[in-house]
Order: C-alpha cells, then structure tokens, then sequence
C-alpha cells in the first residue's frame, strides 16, 4: 500500500495524466509496468480520469486488457467516490488478482484513478502456507487457481468443499 501511494504520489505520474493520454499509455507499458513487474509482481494498471473514463491501461501479454479494464471498474467508482485508496477481489476467467485504487490528487482534487492488478498465485499462497502452516487454495469461477495443496488432491474435491463452505449468497454476481 504504501509503494502504491508513494507512486500515486509520483510528480511525473501526475503530470502525465492531466496531458496527452498517448503519454500516458507509453509510460504505464513501457516504464511503470515492467518496473512494478519486477519490484511488486503487479500484472496490470488502469487509470481512468475524475469522470471514470478509460484513459490509459497496460497489462502483462497473458492477461486479458479489456476484461481488467471492466473488473476494475467497482473499485475505480469507489476511489473516485471517496478519494482514498480502495482494495478489492477480481476474478477475470479462472484467475483471482488483488486490485488497489489510487486516487490521483492534483491541487487538492482528484485528477483520476490509477489500479494496480496482482494475482494471487501460487507464491502467494506458499507465502501464507509459510505465516499459518495451513494449505491455501484460491478458488475462482469453479476451478482452483493456485493452491498449496499436494497432487494428491482433486481440484474438483477442493472446489465442492470450498462451495460447500462458501455458499452463494443473494449478493454475490
């Protein structure tokens, strides 16, 4: 969280996105993205201006752009809505990613919102294996999308123990 506010807070960042929104798309795929690749596993940005209009996203080659685009939408009308940071869930096909909304605040105001996509992955589920000596399995549309479980383990098995924990409630979609 605080790298995404120190890069939301980042002047050139700024700058770019009040100019040309070419700019702006050349430097999320060409500078930030594969710096934050690197430094943070982040697989996907998306910056929508203070009417919550697309403006400039960049995504990892095996990630669906358009689709990251959409499922950002929720967290990016609630940054926009209450100016502070917003965290949320995502499934895009059979993938879970954690999304954070960064309000852009340029004099006092918000200029737009900049989401950062990280998937849960088998890393990740290793590193929570490591804090809670407990097996992990992120569970998407049905499917297991990374676990810490053995190959001994059926993927279906997982998957109905987990619907059967986590029944669908009227609020989900």
């Amino acid at each position: 969280r605080s790298l995404i506010r120190q890069i939301a807070n980042e002047p050139k960042l700024r700058a770019l996105t009040s100019t040309d929104p070419t700019t702006l798309r050349h430097f999320l795929k060409s500078d930030l993205l594969p710096e934050l690749q690197l430094d943070a596993n982040v697989d996907g940005l998306v910056f929508r201006n203070k009417q919550g209009e697309l403006v400039a996203s960049a995504a990892d080659v095996h990630l669906n752009l358009p689709l990251l685009q959409l499922a950002c939408g929720p967290s990016i009308r609630q940054t926009l809505a209450d100016g502070e940071l917003t965290e949320d869930t995502i499934v895009l096909v059979d993938r879970l990613f954690d999304v954070i909304s960064a309000p852009i605040i340029i004099s006092d105001e918000i200029s737009g919102v900049l989401s950062f996509a990280t998937e849960k992955s088998r890393a990740l589920a290793e590193q929570y294996k490591k804090l809670t000596s407990s097996d992990f399995a992120f569970v998407a549309n049905g499917r297991v999308a990374a676990s810490t479980l053995s190959g001994d383990n059926d993927p279906r098995e997982v998957v109905e123990v987990f619907q059967r924990s986590f029944p669908p409630s009227a609020s989900s979609l």
